[in-house]
């Protein structure tokens, strides 16, 4: 897996090219962005370091394999949770319904095109049903997925879905 960082500015040409092995932690500033601890290929993890998320859309395999780690840790601490409350069978339902709704592999990572966004949910976060271009399945794919492989169809989506509310004064 070769996924690049753009860490580049406009003003330097002779820029080094860093290579992201692995996240190692997320975190969620004050302000609501989001920066990832990285792991560089061939350096030493002293010189790991925080960057923004924007930096990382050369790489959304790699994102999407730690937020999917992530989520099944959470997971795992909510089964623990619910296992001391004797909800074990609760407990496999939850689970099994989650991991069902978001796949590990989506149709992009099969070289799919999205055609169309059909619809949205709060599914464990917001997700798109996606149908795709030749093929009869859809799938809920979610947003920062959507976001970096079909952009325009998310606005397309959005600006379908708006609804305004006109105000009228009474003088």
């Amino acid at each position: 897996m070769h996924c690049v960082a753009d860490t580049s500015s406009e003003s330097s040409c002779n820029e080094e090219e860093y290579v992201v092995e692995r996240i190692e932690k997320r975190r969620v500033l004050n302000d609501g962005r989001v920066e990832y601890y990285l792991k560089w290929k061939n350096w030493s993890t002293k010189y790991n370091t925080w960057e923004p998320e924007e930096h990382l859309t050369n790489c959304p395999e790699i994102v999407d394999k730690f937020l999917i780690k992530e989520r099944d840790k959470d997971l795992t601490l909510q089964a623990l949770k619910m296992d001391e409350n004797n909800n074990r069978a609760k407990c496999k339902k939850h689970i099994a319904k989650i991991k069902f709704n978001i796949p590990e592999v989506c149709g992009f990572d099969k070289g799919y095109e999205a055609e169309h966004i059909l619809g949205a949910t709060e599914c464990n976060g917001l997700t798109f049903l996606i149908k795709y271009k030749g093929i009869d399945k859809t799938e809920l794919v979610p947003s920062r997925i959507a976001r970096y492989r079909c952009p325009a169809l998310v606005i397309k989506f959005f600006e379908r879905h708006i609804t305004w509310h006109n105000r009228r004064r009474v003088n």
